[in-house]
């Protein structure tokens, strides 16, 4: 099964047998941060992914989220604004 990152949005898989029914923390191994897992998580939704012109940091965002005109989005690493359609 897919799970993302609550922090980035990096997809997993993960095998749904190996996830205890209380479900577990994982950590991101792209930004460090903790998000939980459990049985029956929802699937990741499709993602756009883009990256900062200025430093090549990729960011995912969900394409639901990202109106059909786009939106000028600003890099966490080097702070460069960029678009994101």
């Amino acid at each position: 099964m897919q799970v993302s990152c609550s922090h980035c949005a990096t997809v997993y898989q993960f095998d749904a047998a190996a996830i205890p029914a209380a479900g577990y923390q994982a950590q991101c191994t792209h930004c460090r941060g903790l998000f939980f897992v459990q049985p029956g998580t929802a699937p990741a939704a499709e993602k756009l992914s883009v990256h900062c012109q200025n430093c090549g940091a990729i960011y995912q965002f969900p394409a639901a989220d990202v109106p059909a005109a786009g939106y000028d989005a600003q890099c966490t690493r080097c702070e460069h604004v960029f678009f994101v359609a």
